[in-house]
This record gives C-alpha cells, structure tokens and sequence, in this order.
C-alpha cells in the first residue's frame, strides 16, 4: 500500500511557475526514489514522462521532443 501511495503522490505532483524549478526536480527525484525504495518499477523513462507530464501545458512547444524514446530522464531535465 505504501508503494502505491509513494506512486500516486510521484504521478500527481505537478510544477508551477512559483516553485524553483531546480527544487522541483530534486522534490521530483526524491519522490522517484522512495517509490523505488519501496519496490515500485517506475523506470527511468516512466519518470521521464512523468516530469513532463507534471509541467504545464505552456511548456508543450519545449516538451514535444522530450518524449523521444532514446531521451534519458537525466537528459530531459539537462534540456528543460
């Protein structure tokens, strides 16, 4: 159960234009973590969309690329 909720509050995080992004990636990236402590099987490209998907839709025009299946999640972040 706890996995599950560690990958619910992972999915459902979303970033404003408030938050520092560099906190938001590290906040993003903790949240990935626990999720994997606890067993989940959240892979690398899983967590790559889910940080595109937690952007709003403004940043589409920069994102649009991201989804590529060659594109690590380090190298997403590197490009946002």
């Amino acid at each position: 159960m706890a996995q599950l909720n560690t990958e619910q509050i992972l999915q459902n995080f979303t970033y404003s234009n408030h938050i520092d992004f560099n906190d938001f990636i590290i906040n993003m990236h903790n949240k990935w973590s626990n999720a994997r402590a606890l067993g989940s099987k959240i892979t690398d490209k899983d967590f790559k969309n889910i940080i595109i998907s937690s952007l709003p839709e403004l940043w589409s025009s920069t994102t649009a690329s991201l989804y590529d299946l060659g594109i690590t999640s380090v190298n997403a972040i590197a490009h946002l």
